[in-house]
């Protein structure tokens, strides 16, 4: 049964998706090293327009092919990434979301967004930009919301991912039970 129960942790952690795009690996190790928190991201944009083909004739409308996400923590980039937008006919609908590790203690986010809103005439897109400041504490999740074009919190609950510690601690106490 603890077997079952090993396999069951293990095949769960190795499952998991990498946390971070931008973030160096060696980075994203030290932190996960120390006392870390998480930002869970939520993205979605549900006013994308679409541009006609041809300016002086509406009848067929294109969308953005990709957009451009980045997030800046206390000015260190944390991701950087391509969301696609979809749907049938506009405004067409961009929802992703992310996960990564964050220190603990205050931070102010930046949500760098564009690419999403193609522009008819030579007028280049201007970027979004949005910050938000919160605190995140050891080993609690930070849930924020990008949501056209506002970035708020969710609130913060408490971490409960299986992740490597998780099962380190649970083996510890399992081997502790079955040697005295």
């Amino acid at each position: 049964m603890r077997h079952l129960f090993l396999i069951i942790l293990v095949t769960l952690s190795l499952g998991t998706a990498s946390c971070s795009a931008a973030v160096s690996r060696s980075r994203e190790e030290y932190i996960l090293s120390r006392d870390h928190g998480w930002i869970e991201l939520s993205f979605e944009d549900a006013a994308i327009p679409g541009v006609p083909r041809d300016p002086k004739k509406d009848d067929f409308t294109l969308v953005a092919p990709y957009c451009s996400l980045s997030v800046s923590i206390n000015n260190e980039p944390y991701l950087r990434e391509t969301i696609y937008p979809f749907g049938e006919e506009p405004p067409f609908i961009v929802d992703s979301g992310f996960r990564f590790p964050v220190p603990v203690g205050e931070f102010t986010m930046v949500l760098t967004y564009s690419g999403c809103y193609p522009q008819v005439d030579e007028e280049k897109e201007q970027p979004k930009v949005v910050r938000l400041t919160t605190v995140i504490e050891k080993n609690m999740v930070a849930r924020l919301a990008y949501d056209n074009g506002e970035l708020y919190s969710e609130g913060i609950v408490e971490n409960t991912v299986v992740t490597l510690d998780n099962i380190y601690h649970r083996l510890e106490a399992l081997s502790k039970e079955d040697h005295p």
